[in-house]
């Protein structure tokens, strides 16, 4: 097991010479073994150590006993140690989540502290071999992509805290085969025997039986397949990144112009990337906000939001994706058009080009909201008043040309499956509040340029074109 460790922190190139690192001490026999190992290996790789333990307040008198047992190990190893509580039970209740999930978020936030306060780089952790195999079977089981099938990292980032795991090649008969060879005890955690928790039912019941009756071996071939899908996983990651820098601007939006012609697996990827880019904690990440967002990035109108929490969205804005502070509502805006002549909505991220000119533009209409939008209007019946661009107001209606009557632009947005906090940033131009052109849609009916007439030519795009 010494070996084994020396080899992961070359092999990984896990810790500088003269690193200070906090060890995530449990009390259980995986931590034990991890800390003496590292107590003996301090001197050569020269690093320092202090002991990390989060008490989750979850067992009583057993929980101050663990808490106890840590802080007489390390005394005896001459090692600083910290100690930190947590109601976590209260905690996961308020928030709504599983308790395993509020006792992970305490230890993040306890070990984000340790690391400021104490000026340390990194949280070491006891996670083995034995840990990966149950990690990808849990994944599996819940549903997962190819970097969830990659189960843990020897270094990883999780909400802006560097984990290390050197015992990812180590099982747990070597664990206790250690703890044996030296004379060590250890803290036993009746909760790991629960079997009301997922985890622990796949530990004592499936794993055995799928080694027993299916696949001898099986947590050996499911460490394998992380490796496996790692390397591949880091591969595909470098592309992406490649990837991501090609359509982020200076100021970190992401262009969305062509991402139709990328496979779908490259959207995914460069979406996520751009997500931990933005901050958006990554157990947020998941396979439905990706895709929601993606599903944003190819929509044909060219506006809309999807919530990431913390009160932030992405939001699209024609070509742009940008992350943002959510709204409530966008306030109503408006602006006078010159014609001819150029005017810069810069609260909506786009501009109008106004010019006179002999003829009709013919382009179809790409969609409600979708940049550029091109139409022709009746400059004759413009006469001497003027044009107005706006948002939507409840009540606008337009009467569209080709077609008989009027309808609610309302009722086009829902057609369109624009969503409502998207609607005010789609271009109406009015004229004295009368609907004549939606952008992207139609021009209403008496607006329409005949042939051979002088008219106004509209062309409105992203900003940025």
């Amino acid at each position: 097991m010494l070996r084994a460790v020396k080899e992961a922190i070359k092999r990984h190139d896990l810790i500088e010479s003269g690193s200070h690192l906090l060890m995530a001490v449990s009390g259980g026999a995986d931590s034990v073994a991890l800390l003496h190992v590292f107590s003996r290996l301090a001197e050569s790789f020269n690093f320092r150590l202090t002991v990390c333990h989060v008490n989750h307040g979850l067992r009583g008198a057993d929980s101050d006993r663990d808490a106890a047992f840590v802080e007489q190990l390390a005394g005896d190893l001459g090692m600083p140690v910290v100690v930190g509580r947590r109601d976590v039970g209260s905690a996961a209740k308020a928030a709504g989540v599983s308790i395993e999930m509020a006792a992970r978020d305490a230890r993040l936030g306890f070990f984000r502290e340790q690391l400021e306060s104490l000026d340390a780089v990194a949280v070491v952790t006891a996670h083995h071999a034995d840990d990966q195999a149950e990690t990808v079977l849990l994944r599996l089981l819940r549903g997962t992509g190819i970097d969830g099938l990659g189960g843990m990292r020897v270094r990883s980032e999780v909400d802006g805290v560097t984990l290390l795991r050197p015992l990812l090649q180590v099982t747990r008969e070597q664990v206790l085969n250690y703890l044996d060879s030296q004379g060590l005890s250890w803290c036993e955690d009746d909760s790991n025997r629960d079997t009301d928790m997922l985890r622990n039912r796949v530990r004592h019941d499936l794993l055995p039986l799928l080694d027993k009756d299916y696949a001898e071996g099986i947590r050996s071939r499911l460490a394998s397949l992380a490796d496996v899908v790692q390397a591949d996983s880091e591969w595909l990651g470098i592309l992406s990144e490649d990837m991501l820098r090609s359509v982020t601007d200076a100021d970190g939006c992401l262009a969305v112009d062509g991402f139709s012609d990328w496979p779908l697996a490259a959207r995914r990827r460069v979406v996520r990337a751009w997500l931990r880019v933005q901050r958006v904690p990554s157990t947020r990440v998941g396979q439905e906000l990706t895709d929601r967002v993606v599903e944003l990035a190819m929509r044909r109108s060219g506006t809309g939001e999807v919530s990431v929490g913390d009160d932030r969205c992405v939001q699209r804005r024609h070509q742009h994706l940008r992350v943002v502070e959510s709204m409530e509502a966008v306030p109503e805006w408006s602006v006078e058009l010159a014609v001819p002549g150029v005017c810069v909505v810069d609260a909506m991220g786009f501009k109008v080009e106004a010019t006179i000119a002999i003829g009709i533009v013919r382009d179809a209409p790409e969609g409600v909201g979708v940049l550029p939008a091109r139409a022709s209007i009746s400059l004759r019946t413009l006469g001497n008043r003027a044009l107005q661009i706006r948002s939507w107001r409840a009540g606008d209606r337009l009467l569209p040309m080709g077609m008989t009557g009027s309808r609610k632009l309302q009722d086009v947005f829902t057609d369109a499956h624009i969503q409502a906090e998207a609607r005010s940033g789609v271009p109406v131009i009015v004229c004295e509040d009368e609907v004549v052109y939606l952008a992207g849609y139609r021009v209403a009916r008496g607006w329409e340029v005949q042939e051979g007439e002088e008219a106004i030519q509209l062309r409105i795009t992203d900003q940025s074109s």
